[in-house]
């Protein structure tokens, strides 16, 4: 959250089984603080992430995730 002090995040598109739930988030934030390898500017950027999660016990105990690293790479600097 110091990275992000106004996180916003939407989930886009949910899909439920018996063990695994999957969705599509987009998040809208400032970074105020360097992430992933990218300075903050002081803008707000969007971008999203599809994610996976598996369950057993009704407790998650798998997570996959693909952020979309490329739409942050066209609206942040790297970090130096």
């Amino acid at each position: 959250m110091r990275t992000f002090p106004d996180l916003f995040f939407d989930v886009h598109l949910l899909v439920a089984g018996e063990d695994h739930v999957a969705c599509r988030l987009l998040f809208d934030r400032t970074p105020v603080l360097p992430f992933r390898g990218f300075a903050p500017t002081g803008r707000r950027v969007s971008s999203s992430e599809d994610v996976s999660y598996r369950f057993r016990d009704r407790r998650i105990t798998q997570v996959w995730s693909l952020p979309d690293v490329t739409a942050l790479a066209r609206r942040l600097p790297p970090a130096t």
